[in-house]
């Protein structure tokens, strides 16, 4: 994707539009040498902003392979967990945040299958500091009634917190929007026919964030995996949206 983060994450901008999917399901195999970039400064550039890749070696790698075409990377066998990061390269300055949807479809039936939450830390809510969230599984929520929530008028978001006190939805630290104004974002329509199989697990993060050459980094646990479908939620600006489905296939 070359869209540039001054629209998508533009909170000054102010526009607002239909949003913007990019599907890179049809697209093909990771070309390796094309989309393969050695170094945070190759990758954390102007040039990829709003991309995302896999950093091919490890959380601490230095190998980005920038997943704008991929549909399938390769992975050696007893890989327990991949590492992204999204790039956050833009004229801006200041503080923002992305939301990022996960579907991982697995070799083996999922029981229960209700949603996950994930959240970094810096998020405020209502003047108190929220504390992080790590893949928190909200008991009796489906990804039908996930979805359901973010589409009712008016947003009811009481179900969706870790605990009492440490709701999901809340607002960056020093900044001027909230996850909560734009629930809708959230409602992934073209997804209910694979929603409905019982191999399918949904985790939904919230990533605050400062502009700058850092990246966003997030990770996915894929034992079992065979299939990751993310959504990367631009919530401000230009309300894009990029979708990246990624066959995984191990070797060795």
């Amino acid at each position: 994707m070359r869209a540039s983060l001054n629209k998508v994450l533009a909170v000054a901008v102010g526009v607002t539009s239909g949003a913007i999917v990019i599907n890179t399901a049809d697209a093909q195999d990771c070309p390796a040498q094309n989309h393969l970039r050695r170094g945070a400064n190759a990758f954390l550039n102007s040039d990829y902003s709003g991309d995302v890749a896999w950093l091919q070696n490890g959380r601490n790698g230095t190998l980005y392979q920038v997943l704008d075409g991929c549909r399938q990377i390769f992975v050696p066998a007893g890989t327990q967990r991949l590492y992204f990061t999204i790039n956050n390269v833009s004229d801006l300055e200041g503080t923002s945040f992305v939301g990022v949807q996960i579907i991982k479809v697995q070799e083996m039936e999922q029981q229960p299958r209700d949603v996950s939450i994930r959240r970094n830390a810096g998020w405020t809510r209502e003047g108190r500091d929220l504390p992080a969230i790590d893949d928190e599984q909200l008991d009796g929520v489906s990804i039908d009634q996930f979805m359901q929530l973010h589409d009712a008028n008016p947003f009811d978001d009481s179900r969706l917190r870790a605990s009492a006190d440490n709701w999901w939805h809340g607002q960056p630290q020093n900044a001027n929007i909230s996850s909560r104004e734009k629930p809708k974002l959230w409602v992934w329509h073209d997804q209910e026919q694979l929603f409905r199989q019982n191999n399918v697990q949904l985790s939904n993060r919230l990533y605050a964030f400062s502009f700058g050459h850092s990246g966003v980094p997030f990770d996915v646990r894929i034992v079992g995996t065979t299939r990751l479908i993310m959504r990367i939620l631009f919530p401000s600006g230009e309300q894009q949206i990029q979708e990246i489905d990624l066959r995984i296939n191990r070797q060795g």
